[in-house]
């Protein structure tokens, strides 16, 4: 369910704004591994919201009166999108990032896979109003685990397609990715080694589910 979903039909929310604030302010890169039955599409929501500046979402919360609300240029893959598995990963990650682009109102003049994903974080970056961007990735590691003939191909497309993520940090506010293997940990995310991996970090652990009295953690 999206964030705003939650916070306008009525449903009960809990409160963990104080955790994505200190995540947040404490770092940039981050990688989030959860069981494939903890659902990440909320945090995830609850993030671009955040960033997006809506701070009508976040009335009453926590964070309300500790963010700055300055809006962030948001660029979001959920990589258990249909199409990864209707057009290939390559062709469904182009067409990605050209729609992100498209919505920002900038022009790509790179040809592959990374070079692209690094001009488009430069250049929304680099818009109207001038701010740092923030990447979401959601579900990273989905088309590797979903259609295993072609496990190793989409590692290798991945591997380009982050190749460029390093030398854009004056580019980057934030960057979170969330998956259900610590996958940058091996060859297909190696350029992504500068991620801090929160899974088993207690302050965290209640960002994908309820902590109860005993200081156990259920997923939502």
């Amino acid at each position: 369910m999206r964030f705003s979903h939650s916070r306008d039909g009525g449903q009960v929310h809990v409160d963990k704004t104080c955790s994505l604030y200190e995540m947040v302010d404490s770092g940039t890169y981050y990688f989030l591994s959860r069981s494939p039955r903890e659902d990440t599409q909320p945090l995830v929501s609850t993030l671009k919201s955040l960033f997006e500046g809506r701070k009508d979402l976040f009335e009453g919360l926590w964070v309300e009166e500790m963010w700055h609300w300055r809006p962030y240029p948001v660029l979001q893959f959920s990589m258990n999108a249909t199409a990864y598995n209707d057009v290939g990963l390559e062709k469904a990650l182009h067409q990605r990032i050209e729609e992100i682009a498209q919505e920002h109102e900038v022009s790509l003049s790179g040809m592959g896979l990374g070079v692209r994903f690094a001009e488009l974080i430069e250049k929304v970056a680099k818009g109207a109003p001038s701010s740092p961007a923030v990447v979401l990735i959601d579900h990273c590691d989905e088309p590797m685990n979903v259609n295993h003939k072609k496990a190793e191909e989409n590692r290798e497309i991945f591997k380009t397609f982050y190749c460029g993520v390093k030398d854009c940090d004056e580019w980057l506010q934030f960057f979170f990715m969330t998956g259900v293997s610590p996958y940058y940990k091996v060859m297909s995310f190696s350029d992504l080694n500068n991620l801090y991996d929160i899974s088993d970090d207690p302050r965290f652990d209640v960002l994908t589910g309820v902590r109860d009295d005993r200081g156990m953690t259920s997923s939502n």
